[in-house]
């Protein structure tokens, strides 16, 4: 009788420390997720910084940008430069948007975020490069802001 109250209790002891394991890495994933989340933020806004410092730098750039939004001609390679910084801001978004969907980016970045883009693109040279490179994205994040131009075209 001695032998199997000895296994009952090895058993229990075994069944709690798999109980006990398994709280564990509840733990530690939640903890994990939380990081993934913060680094996914740190990510993002050191990005838009970079972004915002390299405009506000670079004074020719910010120039060829005034006179597009004015209806100034310019040039093959003024508009192919600003072409290019319209694909840096787009690929930057569709990260936002990408991370948003995998639950990375909270509800109320995301809505900051979105309304920050309906403003951008109000932007004639930032519609024009979504008109002509729409294709070249991922299709939810093309439906994201076709969605935001109508709002924008149909208040």
């Amino acid at each position: 009788m001695k032998k199997l109250d000895l296994g009952q209790t090895i058993n229990t002891l075994a069944n709690m420390g798999v109980i006990a394991g398994i709280a564990f890495l509840a733990v530690e994933l939640r903890q994990n997720s939380q990081v993934v989340r913060a680094q996914s933020r740190a990510q993002i806004s050191s990005e838009a910084a970079d972004h915002i410092m390299r405009r506000a730098e670079n004074a020719e750039l910010a120039e060829i940008q005034l006179r597009a939004n004015g209806g100034e001609q310019l040039t093959r390679l003024e508009q192919e430069r600003l072409f290019l910084m319209a694909q840096s801001t787009f690929r930057r978004w569709e990260n936002i948007h990408y991370q948003y969907r995998q639950g990375l980016y909270s509800e109320e970045e995301f809505a900051g975020n979105t309304r920050a883009w309906r403003g951008a693109l109000s932007n004639r040279v930032n519609r024009q490069y979504w008109e002509t490179r729409r294709d070249q994205f991922s299709p939810d994040f093309a439906a994201e802001l076709d969605r935001l131009i109508l709002d924008i075209e149909h208040p």
